[in-house]
C-alpha cells in the first residue's frame, strides 16, 4: 500500500484483470491499503473479469477529481469497485460503464460500515448493470450525493440510476435523476433498508420501472422529509412517482405531474403491511394517472394530507385522485378540481379506518360511470367537516358524495351545482341502525339529479339526522325509499315543505347570495337567519372544534349572533 500519493492528467486504457483471485479485480488501476488521489485523469476501456474494471480499491482512501471514467467493464463495479475503502469523487462524469452483475458505475461495499461515499457535482451516464444498480450500487458506510446528476443508466433488477442498500446512511441534495429504467424496482433510485438522513432538492423525471417508475423505498428510515420532484415517471405495475413499502414517510412541497402506472398509484403508491404511515404536505399532484388512485393509492398505511392541491388526474377504475383501503386518511386545506374515476371522482375510501376530510374543495371532479363526483366510500367512517363541493358529477349516484355503510358526518359544508344521473345530486347516503347519517348547518343549491337533487337516503331513511340546513333548488330536497320511515329532519330551510320534525321553514324565494370563492351567504332578511337550533349547532361544530358563535353567514362578515342561523357558517377575515 501507499499513502498520500496523487496521480495527475493520467491516462489508463486497455487494461485486463483476467486472472485468479485478486488477479480479477482492477482492470485499469488496483488499490490495497491505499491512500490516492487522482487529478484530470482518464479511465477507459478497461475491463475485469471479477470487478473493479476501471478502477479496484479496498481498505484504502481513494479520491477522483476532475477525471472521467468511462467504457469500463467488470463482474461489480463497470467503472469503480470499493471493498471497505472511502470514496470521493469531484466535477466527475461515470459513464457508458457496464457490470455483468451489481453497480454499472460504481459498486460501494463497506461490511465495516466506517466508510464514507462522496460524490459532488458528478454525472452518472448510460452505465448499465445486469443485475442492480446501473448507475451505482451501494452497502454500507455514509454516501453523500451532491449536484449529481443520474442519466440515462440501466439495471435489469433494482434501481436503474441508484440502489443504496443494508445499513447505507445516505444524504441526497440536489439530484438530477433522469430518463434511467429498471427492469424491476426503481427506475430513477431504490431505497433498501437504508437511512436517509436528507433528501431535498432532488428531481426525478421520465424514469422507468416495473414497480416505482421514479423510486422504491422499502424498510428504509427518513430523518427529514422528502423534498422533491416527480415528473412523466412511469410504472409497469404500481407507483409511477414512487412505490413505498413498510417505511414512515413525509412528503413536503412536492410536485407530482404527469407520473402514469399500469395498476395502483399514479404518482404514489403505498403499502404497509400491519402499520406505517403517509404524510403529504404543501404539494401538488396534476395530470396523474392509473388503473385505481390516479394520484395516490394506500393500503394499510394511514395517510394525512394537508395544504396540497390534485389536479386533473385519472383512474381508470376507482380514485381520480386518491384511492385507500383499510387505513385512514385525513385531508385538511387541500383542493381536488378535475380528476376522474370510475368512482369516487376526487377519492375512494374502500374499507377504511375513521377518515376525515376538512376545510376542503371539491370542484368539477367527475365519477364517470359510478357513484361519488367527489367522494365515494364503502364500509367506511367518514366525517366531511367545513368543506365545499362545486359543480362535481356522478354518472349513477351521489354527484359530490357518494357514501356506503360506515357511521357519516357532515357539518358545515357547502353544495352547489352537483349533478347524478340517478339518485342525490349533492348526497346519496347507504343509512342502517349501524351505519347512520348525520347532517348539519349544511347549505345545498342548485344541485340536479333524477331522483332528489338534494339528498337521497338508501335503505333506512330513520337512521339519518339531519339540522339546520338550508335547500333550494335542488328539484327535491331530501327523499329515499318510497314508503320508507322518515330521517329526523328539523331546523331546516328548504323550498319544499318538510314534514318530520319540528321548526322547519319555506323561504319565499331563494334566500342565498353567492360568495366570492363559492360561499352561500344567507341574505340578511331570509327566514333562515335566527331560525336554528343553537344547541344542535353548538353539538355539531363542537365536534369540527368550532364555536358557530365565531363564524358568519352574511357577506359582509358579521358574527353569528343570538339564535344560531341555519345552514353553513364561514370564517371572518
Amino acid at each position: 500500500g501507499v499513502e498520500g500519493v496523487t496521480l495527475d492528467g493520467l491516462t489508463v486504457t486497455a487494461g485486463r484483470a483476467e486472472g485468479l483471485g485478486t488477479s480479477s479485480t482492477g482492470g485499469g488501476l488496483y488499490l490495497l491499503d491505499s491512500e490516492v488521489e487522482i487529478r484530470q485523469s482518464i479511465v477507459d476501456t478497461n475491463a475485469a473479469v471479477g470487478a473493479g474494471g476501471g478502477i479496484y480499491a479496498e481498505s484504502s482512501a481513494l479520491e477522483l477529481n476532475n477525471s472521467t471514467v468511462a467504457n469500463n467493464t467488470a463482474f461489480d463495479g463497470g467503472g469503480v469497485a470499493l471493498e471497505d475503502s472511502s470514496f470521493s469523487i469531484s466535477n466527475g462524469f461515470v459513464t457508458d460503464n457496464v457490470a455483468d452483475d451489481d453497480g454499472g458505475g460504481i459498486w460501494f461495499d463497506d461490511a465495516t460500515a466506517f466508510n464514507t461515499f462522496e460524490s459532488n457535482f458528478t454525472t452518472f451516464a448510460r452505465n448499465g448493470a445486469a443485475d442492480d444498480g446501473g448507475g451505482a450500487w451501494l452497502q454500507g458506510g455514509d454516501a453523500t450525493f451532491f449536484a449529481t446528476d443520474f442519466l440515462d443508466n440501466t439495471t435489469v433488477d433494482d434501481g436503474g440510476g441508484l440502489l443504496a442498500g443494508d445499513n447505507v446512511s445516505l444524504v441526497l441534495d440536489i439530484l438530477y435523476v433522469a430518463r434511467n429504467v429498471s427492469g424491476e424496482n426503481g427506475g430513477g433510485l431504490f431505497l433498501d433498508s437504508t437511512s436517509v438522513q436528507t433528501f431535498e432538492g432532488v428531481d426525478l423525471v421520465d424514469n422507468e420501472a416495473y414497480d416505482g417508475g421514479g423510486m422504491r423505498i422499502d424498510s428504509s428510515t427518513f430523518a427529514s422529509p422528502i423534498v422533491a420532484t416527480f415528473v412523466g415517471n412511469v410504472a409497469g405495475v404500481d407507483g409511477g412517482g414512487v412505490s413505498m413499502t413498510y417505511s414512515d414517510l413525509w412528503f413536503d412541497a412536492c410536485t407530482f405531474d404527469g407520473n402514469s402506472a399500469t395498476n395502483d398509484g399514479g404518482a404514489i403508491h403505498s403499502y404497509e403491511g400491519l402499520s406505517g404511515s403517509l404524510d403529504v404536505t404543501g404539494s401538488m399532484f396534476s395530470s396523474n394517472s392509473a388503473s385505481d388512485g390516479g394520484a395516490l393509492w394506500a393500503s394499510r398505511s394511514d395517510t394525512t394530507m394537508s395544504t396540497s392541491s390534485f389536479t386533473s388526474n385519472m383512474a381508470t377504475g376507482s380514485g381520480g385522485a386518491i384511492s385507500l383501503t383499510q387505513a385512514s386518511l385525513d385531508v385538511s386545506n387541500s383542493s381536488f378540481v378535475s380528476n376522474q374515476g370510475d368512482s369516487g371522482g376526487g377519492i375512494l375510501l374502500s374499507s377504511a379506518d375513521h377518515s376525515q376530510i376538512r376545510n376542503t374543495e371539491f370542484q368539477s371532479n367527475v365519477a364517470s360511470s359510478g357513484f361519488g363526483g367527489a367522494v365515494a366510500t364503502g364500509s367506511s367512517w367518514v366525517d366531511v367537516f367545513s368543506s365545499r363541493f362545486d359543480n362535481n358529477d356522478a354518472s349513477l349516484y351521489g354527484g359530490a358524495l357518494g357514501l356506503g355503510t360506515g357511521y357519516k358526518q357532515v357539518f358545515d359544508c357547502t353544495f352547489t351545482d352537483n349533478t347524478a344521473g340517478t339518485e342525490g345530486g349533492a348526497i346519496r347516503a347507504h343509512v342502517t341502525a349501524s351505519s347512520p347519517l348525520w347532517v348539519g348547518s349544511t347549505s345545498l343549491r342548485n344541485n340536479v339529479a333524477a331522483d332528489i337533487g338534494g339528498i337521497f337516503l338508501n335503505s333506512q331513511p330513520q337512521h339519518a339526522v339531519l339540522r339546520n340546513l338550508v335547500l333550494w333548488g335542488n328539484g327535491g330536497d331530501v327523499g329515499g325509499v318510497a314508503g320508507a320511515p322518515s330521517p329526523t329532519i328539523s331546523n331546516v330551510c328548504s323550498e319544499f315543505f318538510l314534514e318530520a320534525g319540528g321548526g322547519n321553514l319555506v323561504p319565499a324565494s331563494d334566500p342565498f347570495v353567492a360568495g366570492p370563492d363559492g360561499e352561500l351567504f344567507l341574505l340578511p332578511a331570509s327566514v333562515c337567519v335566527d331560525a336554528g337550533d343553537s344547541a344542535a349547532a353548538s353539538t355539531d361544530y363542537g365536534v369540527i372544534g368550532l364555536d358557530w358563535a365565531d363564524l358568519s353567514t352574511q357577506m359582509d362578515g358579521s358574527l353569528d349572533a343570538g339564535i344560531v342561523d341555519m345552514g353553513a357558517h364561514y370564517a371572518v377575515e
